[in-house]
């Protein structure tokens, strides 16, 4: 601007133009369908953002309502012969007159807005001329869908044909009872109908799809359905940043994710466990992790001073406003700052042994030192480990740190220490004790020489050990029952049939026979070599109840014997007897025509008795249960 005066004066405003915002809304495919009674009819409409609920009415009339908690979807019907499809749209099957007007959608969206779309359903009589009826005249679909393209012709046909733009797909003649179909076109199928079904439609099968049919009295009709294919979208994913994070103790952990698409709803979980979830923007922490749990805006999730105890897998659950749920899993490793391990605190050995002080440090380390008694066993800085001339020969430091000690003597009892540091400058100390023991004899011995045990019992062998069993054999006579090798514990579960070994050595047998009778050998050798023996006698004796009736027998046997003695002895004291008139001695009475035969046989079976149960009797009957035996033998 100019002023009088001739002075000038200048300003700029900067204007910046946005785009409208899209607005929340239903869109609607057709807006007035015409349809045939008996037909089903799809009232397809697409809302343009995630909604939340909504309701379709007839008129004033409601059909249904529904509302979205994910992952669940709540639907309510008050028409019968409807079914509210995945993307809202509503189903009505087998239309009739009646349900011609206008049916209207409403829908809610998360954020409070609402949208209504109306459809008009004109439904028609069945035409008396031929014609092709089309369910919906624009079909939208996504690449990788299956498409049916809906017609039914007013009457019958003898023929036809559909093309996809001036290209021919099938074409088929109908010559009772047969339909003759010739395609031209792959992943396409004429249904019984007349009507197309597309296979797995591409971008390139958006188009307009047309069909021709004749009738048997020569009429033709035609008709046609746009077909468009839209791009499959990007399905629902959760990205980790790192699906691996690792992390020192006292640290604060950020586990990164991040959803494709914005979502309603979520939760963490580590270890069965739930850390934190939200519906919504409002996320609730368990209180066990209240003041170091915290979701952040992204739904990552930040952990204040880890710990040991922090260390796992993490899942995290999300789940969008349309009710898809995806699961991402993410690992914390938490370690510890720079340590050395012992493997074991306190070894024990014996004299002239080779010792190991196993350490492992939780890094490498640049230098260390052992010392034993307040004097440097060795010392390394970098590779090069040096041992103290006293230690020469005896003491070596391995790659990983440890000292092998060989030759041990008592003298060698102590605390050891090895201090490590690392080229950060950490330094940490680990204290081992080494007992060295004189060697023990290596000696065994059988808990019972002599076992008696019945028939049918379990019989354990038991056997003392004065040091460690490094392997060994159980045997009856030259006949191997067990052989080992390494240590007892590897062969717990070693059985064979009735006898089982046991982790002691000892030998169990189970429900023992008479032919388990003999004379066991143990031999077990230690893990320096020596080598003992012992022996175990297993006498296998008949039951109670058959060594009484083995006695009864006996003593039945000893009486009939004591009672034929008797009677010879009056024929003997007698000298003669008289029959009749005929006076015989002693010999012809006993030896006179069959007398000697019966005789003969008495003495015999008195003696054959008697001498079988006494076999018997010895070997199947227990010390302390046969009284006949013991009375005779004294």
């Amino acid at each position: 601007m100019d002023s009088p005066a001739g002075k000038v004066a200048t300003a700029k405003i900067t204007l910046n133009v946005f785009r409208q915002p899209h607005p929340f809304t239903v869109l609607v495919n057709q807006n007035v369908i015409n349809a045939t009674a008996g037909d089903s009819v799809v009232l397809s409409v697409r809302p343009s953002s995630p909604v939340s609920s909504g309701f379709w009415k007839f008129g004033t009339a409601s059909i249904v309502a529904w509302t979205v908690e994910p992952p669940d979807l709540n639907i309510a019907y008050t028409k019968r012969n409807v079914e509210l499809l995945f993307n809202t749209s509503l189903l009505l099957r087998s239309v009739a007159l009646s349900d011609s007007g206008d049916y209207w959608v409403t829908m809610d969206s998360p954020a409070g807005k609402v949208a209504t779309a109306k459809i008009t359903l004109n439904v028609f009589r069945q035409p008396h001329p031929f014609t092709v009826l089309v369910n919906q005249n624009v079909i939208n679909a996504t690449a990788g869908d299956s498409v049916v393209l809906s017609v039914r012709p007013s009457s019958p046909v003898s023929s036809g044909f559909w093309k996809f733009g001036t290209a021919s797909i099938v074409a088929w003649t109908v010559e009772p009872p047969d339909l003759n179909i010739a395609y031209t076109k792959r992943n396409v199928e004429l249904l019984f109908n007349t009507s197309l079904l597309l296979r797995s439609v591409a971008l390139s099968d958006s188009g307009d799809y047309w069909v021709t049919m004749d009738s048997p009295a020569g009429k033709v009709a035609t008709a046609k359905i746009t077909l468009n294919v839209f791009p499959k979208p990007d399905p629902f994913t959760i990205y980790a940043k790192c699906n691996e994070v690792n992390s020192t103790t006292g640290d604060t952990v950020l586990l990164s994710v991040a959803p494709s698409e914005e979502v309603k709803n979520g939760k963490w979980i580590f270890g069965g466990n739930v850390i934190a979830h939200w519906m919504g923007a409002f996320p609730e922490v368990n209180a066990d992790y209240i003041g170091r749990a915290v979701v952040l805006t992204n739904a990552s999730l930040q952990l204040k001073s880890v710990s040991a105890s922090d260390t796992g897998e993490y899942s995290v659950t999300m789940s969008t406003a349309s009710g898809n749920t995806r699961t991402a899993k993410l690992h914390l490793n938490v370690l510890n700052p720079f340590t050395i391990y012992a493997k074991c605190n306190e070894v024990n050995s014996t004299t002239g042994d080779t010792v190991l002080l196993s350490v492992v440090p939780s890094e490498e380390v640049k230098n260390g030192t052992w010392t034993f008694g307040g004097n440097v066993v060795a010392h390394w800085m970098g590779a090069s480990p040096e041992v103290n001339p006293d230690y020469r020969g005896r003491a070596a430091v391995l790659t990983n740190a440890s000292l092998q000690l060989k030759s041990v003597s008592v003298s060698d009892t102590g605390e050891y220490s090895v201090t490590m540091s690392t080229a950060s400058g950490d330094t940490r100390t680990a204290k081992l004790y080494l007992n060295v023991f004189k060697p023990q004899p290596f000696t065994i011995s059988m808990a019972l020489s002599e076992i008696n045990a019945e028939i049918g019992a379990s019989v354990l062998m038991s056997v003392i050990v004065s040091g460690e069993v490094k392997n060994g054999s159980w045997a009856i006579g030259s006949r191997i029952l067990f052989k080992w090798e390494g240590t007892i514990q590897n062969i717990t579960d070693f059985t064979r049939y009735y006898k089982e070994l046991l982790p002691n050595a000892s030998l169990l047998l189970k429900s023992v026979q008479f032919y388990n009778r003999g004379r066991y050998k143990v031999t077990l050798e230690s893990s320096s070599g020596v080598t003992a023996t012992a022996n175990v006698t297993l006498n296998v004796y008949s039951t109670h109840r058959m060594c009484t009736m083995y006695n009864t027998t006996l003593t039945l046997s000893v009486l009939l014997a004591l009672i034929c003695i008797f009677a010879f002895a009056i024929l003997i004291l007698k000298k003669h007897q008289t029959v009749g008139y005929e006076t015989n001695d002693l010999l012809t009475v006993l030896c006179k025509g069959y007398r000697v035969c019966l005789s003969f046989v008495t003495v015999l079976a008195f003696n054959l008795i008697l001498i079988f149960a006494i076999v018997i009797h010895k070997n199947v009957c227990a010390p302390g249960q046969r009284p006949v035996i013991n009375f005779l033998a004294k």
